[in-house]
């Protein structure tokens, strides 16, 4: 049996939210779409605990609306509904106990704008007593829990953020109560705590991570075990700290600190009397942390929650108070807080979010056994902004084709089996290629390339080889510039057609099915699309066009002929802002929706199946536009949206009735996104780009 490693809780800081990203990196884990779950409110810290006694992990959060909210697990990785609990003004820090010896966990937690401390005691079924309020005068943020004088009942310690440096500790009466607070001086004003025995005398000690103008400190207080504390021991910092955890990194049953900052992770190895010696420190920015066996090795890792872009981070310990480098994983748009915990009873220890955002929800990435969460796998090309994904070879597998910004050239990168990519292979100079599509335009059973040209007027054919190799197939003009391109059979003649859209309108150039086109021919659709799709709309074989306008409240539809001439104009009422067309069957009816984004969220038109659609649905609230990608990411047979915007990936899922609900929102570089099965499991993958390619690969 493997030695338990030496822990001690953490606690987190009540300063508020951070943004984050997702790290993209060359060498990963596949990714595992995080599971979302309704919050109850912005939560500043999470931690985890049996609530109702039935033996399963729930998780608990301290909320900026005043409230506690209680999600009670189902042993599954899923939770029930939040309970939601008044808890004071503004709680912060949150902490739990058995503080009247009943067998059932209550919940502490500070509240810094009333000045408290906040007791809510448990009915042992997720639901709690009236909040009790102890003032404390010290403005507490962090709080920490335990037996502080060695007489059975728990403690309450805080740390307090007024202009004193002091920590208050409340003595528990072992019925629920506490009595009058004790301070405790500290160097600076100590925002973040944490307890442990650090000089192996079977008491338990505090040590403080305090802040002042512009350094920071550590503060060790040694327990008397008689309601004292010994004078404080201050080891120098040159930098603010965000954050400290205890526990023993080595194995030599000594416990450390890690102290996290904006900068860099401090550890300090303990020497058994209190005092400590500087360790390696780690690079990078930190927000809060714990320490956890994450690969069940016998020795703590350190999981992190990043600043500025960090995200979540796990770093694997050697054992000897040194780590691995770090391994980096999705995260929502705006952090609240984290915990970790085994919430599916699978050995492996999952990481829970919560996401401050208007739908209030909680993350959960479950855990693998070796340590790993999630993450993404990213393709550098170079400045590589457009892409489009086509079986290139004709192995089976999906490839992708990309266009390169800066040198003007296409990239090729051919896909393998478990949805990696091999090293990408341009193709011959062009102007400067975007949008490219993909189609069998010579008939030879190979799949060819066409890209239109960045402020020209023509578009380049690569004829394809077969082997993901190509030939220069020449350029044709198609009048103007074009900003987006698609391929249709447009005229019923089985031959693929290009369709150009720009500003000025949307033009037709009909393929000859040799490589060469014809002539463009003008749509009358209207001056202005943003965006637009192709698809059969009512039902009679020929391929019809939407397409979304600025500043307009409607999206345009005309009819196809299928001679490659279509029907006068008919609008249907939209968001205003319409952007990024889908046309895809969202309610089950076997007829095609329109679904679109805009600045509300995302919006949907029902079609009846005769090319006519009926009034705008909303979902989603306070999102950007962006582009759309439609497919099943969670299984469950109903059309999910994904949107990508440039700085946020967020997966709306599919009620099957024309409406979503977002189930989560990550930090995420890429202005446009394309699904395809990448590594061939039968589960819809998601690639974007913004000067790499990054493949998330769905793991649901």
């Amino acid at each position: 049996m493997k030695p338990q490693p030496k822990l001690v809780g953490f606690s987190t800081c009540w300063i508020g939210s951070l943004l984050f990203a997702l790290a993209q990196t060359a060498s990963a884990v596949p990714f595992v779409l995080p599971t979302s779950f309704p919050m109850g409110g912005d939560a500043y810290s999470a931690i985890t605990g049996d609530f109702n006694g039935d033996g399963k992990l729930d998780l608990a959060t301290a909320n900026y609306e005043g409230t506690v909210s209680v999600l009670l697990g189902n042993g599954d990785n899923t939770f029930q509904s939040p309970i939601i609990s008044p808890a004071g003004r503004s709680v912060t820090a949150l902490a739990s106990g058995d503080f009247n010896h009943d067998g059932k966990l209550d919940l502490v937690m500070s509240d810094i704008q009333a000045n408290q401390i906040v007791v809510l005691i448990g009915n042992g079924d997720g639901t709690f007593q009236a909040a009790v309020d102890y003032s404390v005068t010290i403005y507490p943020s962090a709080i920490v829990v335990a037996d502080f004088d060695g007489d059975g009942n728990l403690d309450v310690a805080a740390a307090g953020t007024s202009l004193s440096a002091v920590v208050a500790i409340m003595w528990g009466k072992g019925d629920g109560t506490f009595g009058t607070f004790k301070t405790l001086p500290t160097a600076k004003r100590p925002g973040w705590l944490v307890a442990g025995d650090f000089n192996g005398d079977g008491k338990i000690d505090l040590a403080t991570a305090d802040y002042g103008a512009n350094r920071g400190a550590i503060c060790v207080l040694l327990n008397n075990g008689d309601r004292t504390f010994q004078h404080f021991k201050k080891i120098k910092l040159d930098v603010l700290p965000r954050s400290i955890a205890a526990g023993d990194l080595n194995g030599d049953g000594k416990l450390d600190l890690v102290v996290g900052t904006r900068s860099k992770t401090f550890v300090f190895l303990g020497k058994g009397d209190g005092t400590f010696q500087r360790g390696k420190p780690l690079a990078g920015s930190i927000s809060s942390m714990t320490l956890a066996d994450m690969n069940r090795d016998g020795t703590l890792d350190l999981i992190t929650l990043g600043e500025f872009g960090v995200g979540v981070s796990v770093y694997l310990g050697r054992g000897d108070g040194t780590f691995r480098t770090a391994q980096r994983y999705l995260r929502p748009t705006y952090q609240g807080a984290f915990a970790v915990g085994d919430f599916d009873h699978d050995g492996n220890l999952d990481a829970v979010v919560t996401e401050w955002s208007p739908e209030q929800v909680v993350d959960l990435l479950r855990g693998k056994p070796d340590g790993t969460l999630a993450d993404a796998r990213s393709y550098i090309t170079g400045r590589l902004d457009e892409f489009a994904v086509g079986d290139l070879n004709n192995d089976g597998k999906p490839d992708i084709v990309a266009c390169n910004a800066n040198d003007g050239t296409v990239s090729v990168l051919l896909g393998r089996s478990d949805g990696t990519f091999q090293p990408p292979k341009n193709t011959s100079e062009t102007l400067l290629p975007i949008r490219p599509v993909v189609a069998d335009f010579n008939n030879d059973g190979k799949l060819d390339v066409a890209v239109a040209n960045d402020n020209a007027k023509d578009v380049t054919i690569l004829l394809g080889n077969g082997d993901g190799t190509f030939t220069p197939g020449g350029s044709f003009s198609l009048g103007s510039a074009a900003e987006m391109l698609a391929v249709a059979d447009l005229n019923g003649d089985g031959r693929p057609d290009l369709v150009k859209v720009n500003p000025q309108g949307v033009r037709v150039a009909f393929g000859n099915g040799d490589g060469t086109f014809q002539k463009g021919s003008r749509v009358r659709i209207g001056v202005g699309p943003t965006s637009f799709v192709i698809a059969d709309f009512n039902g009679d074989g020929k391929p019809d066009i939407a397409a979304t306008f600025q500043g307009e409240e409607n999206i345009r539809v005309v009819m196809g002929n299928g001679d490659g001439s279509f029907q006068p104009v008919v609008k249907f009422r939209a968001k205003m802002g319409a952007s990024s067309l889908l046309a895809v069957d969202v309610n089950h009816d076997g007829k095609l929706d329109l679904v679109y984004s805009y600045g509300g969220g995302v919006g949907v038109l029902l079609g009846n199946g005769d090319g006519a659609f009926q009034s705008p649905l909303k979902s989603g609230g306070r999102l950007s536009r962006g582009w759309l990608s439609a497919a099943d990411f969670d299984g469950d047979g109903n059309v999910d949206v994904l949107l990508t915007d440039g700085g946020t990936l967020t997966l709306m899922r599919g009620r099957g009735d024309g409406t979503f609900f977002k189930s989560f929102a990550a930090s995420f570089g890429g202005y446009f996104s394309l699904v395809d099965d990448f590594n061939g499991d039968g589960r819809p993958d998601v690639a974007s780009a913004n000067g790499a390619v990054t493949v998330l690969l769905n793991k649901k």
